[in-house]
Order: C-alpha cells, then structure tokens, then sequence
C-alpha cells in the first residue's frame, strides 16, 4: 500500500474527525463533566411597584398582608386541609399568635396589626368611611370586640376569614382566645370548581391577584386621605 502512494508521490490523507465547533457541541461526557447552569431567581412577572409613594406605615401594612398570605400558604401545604364544597371555608388555619411563629414576620404582628388587615380587606376602595360618634357606637361593625363570645362571629373579604378560635399557651399552661385567620374560595361546580385540594392550590394561584388587589386599595387610601384628611385606626 505504501509502494502504491510512493509511486504516484503524493502522503496518505490522515483521517480526519469534524471541524471543531469551539465547544458548542453537546455529548454525554460534557453533561457528566460541566457544572449544571445557576438557577435563576424567580419573581411574579406581573409584580409592580406602588405607583403611589406609600408612607413607612402603609409599606410596612403591605409587608405584613404579603407574609400572612405566604404563612397561610405554607400551612395549608403542610397541613392537607382543605375547604368543602359547601362553605369554601377553612377557619383557623392560624391565630395572631401562631403567625408570629413563622419566619416571614421580621417585625411584630399584634391585634392591631391584624385589626388594619380586616379594614383594608373589607374596604370596597371606593366608598368613603365615616368618622362620627354614631359610627363608633356600632358594635356590630367592629371587627375586634373584646367581650366577643358568639362561636359564629366572622369577618373578612379578599380570600382571608377571621374568627374566633383559642390557642395554648405554655406560659400560662392554659388554652387563652385568639383571633383565627382562614381562607375562603370561591366554589362552583358548574365552572368545574370544586373543594379539596384543588381549591387551596386555586386560592393558593391567586396570591399574586390579592397582593396587586391590596396594593391598589392602599393606593387609594393614600390619595383619598390626602384630599380629605381623614384620620382614623390606619393612621
């Protein structure tokens, strides 16, 4: 074979593999070998900043609504429970005692706290509040009487339920009334919205929804009270 290209004067061709491809090129060797890509960090895409400077009141307001929302969120993963069909209700998920347990709440979370929550979700952000002595005499319209006993009383808007509910407490060693904090879904079978778990992972789904809800509404406050001066518990 070698007399044959020594005749004709030319070398062998040596064998030659691909043009290199500077490493685009993927094989099995380079997935074993290569470091695996940092994962990116995941934000809601349709997050938005307060179009309205908020005061350091209501900034902070709005941190506490998002870490209640994610305490219940993680609770209700952890503790399989869900609402029926019937109510769309789970009450007491936790209390403003427990809640302070988890490690979202980098600040205090007390009644008062919790008290400015129940405004914000039931306010319409449309209708003005009154500020009267008339106002301040109806009981039925606070959401945190004291002397509260009734097992059925229950306030709330937005997806969150609050109620009365007791918790023990090690200190004391007894169990003392707290104020529980659920959640509410909306259920229609016709629209195939059914309880069970499929409902926590729709309320669960929405939190993004309630966030720019309660952003929206905190907004407005802050633009209504301007042109107002309206002074009440939010301040």
């Amino acid at each position: 074979m070698s007399g044959i290209y020594a005749s004709l004067q030319v070398s062998p061709r040596k064998k030659r593999g691909p043009p290199s491809d500077g490493g685009v090129t993927t094989t099995p060797k380079k997935l074993r070998t290569e470091q695996p890509p940092t994962p990116k960090s995941i934000t809601p895409s349709n997050a938005r900043r307060p179009k309205v400077e908020l005061p350091s009141h209501l900034t902070r307001l709005l941190k506490v609504h998002n870490a209640v929302q994610q305490a219940l969120s993680h609770a209700l993963a952890t503790c399989a429970i869900s609402p029926s069909t019937d109510s769309g209700r789970v009450l007491n998920v936790l209390n403003h005692i427990s809640l302070k347990t988890y490690s979202g709440f980098a600040t205090s979370f007390g009644v008062e706290d919790l008290k400015r929550l129940c405004w914000v979700w039931e306010w319409d952000g449309k209708a003005l509040p009154e500020n009267n002595a008339d106002n301040q005499k109806k009981d039925d319209d606070n959401p945190f009487l004291e002397n509260s006993s009734t097992s059925d009383w229950m306030r709330g808007s937005m997806g969150f339920t609050l109620s009365l509910g007791s918790h023990y407490c090690k200190s004391e060693r007894k169990r003392i009334p707290v104020y529980g904090i659920g959640i509410e879904v909306e259920m229609d079978i016709d629209k195939d919205m059914g309880g069970g778990m499929a409902a926590v992972a729709r309320w669960t789904a929405a939190g993004e929804a309630r966030r720019a809800q309660f952003l929206q509404k905190l907004e407005k406050w802050v633009k209504v009270s301007i042109y107002i001066g309206f002074v009440c518990f939010m301040w």
